[in-house]
């Protein structure tokens, strides 16, 4: 992704899915502050600079 001109990788995982959370931290990802709602539940987004 890096090598295509990307700075940023993006992703959401389910709020409340603590082991999501942890897993992703753990790789480098970082809260944006955005949560989104596509009905079913919502996603917390985090990003990660590459």
């Amino acid at each position: 992704m890096k090598r295509q001109g990307l700075r940023r990788a993006r992703l959401g995982f389910a709020k409340g899915n603590c082991q999501s959370e942890a897993f992703w931290t753990k790789n480098g990802f970082v809260r944006t502050g955005e949560e989104v709602n596509n009905g079913s539940y919502t996603a917390v987004v985090m990003e990660r600079v590459l």
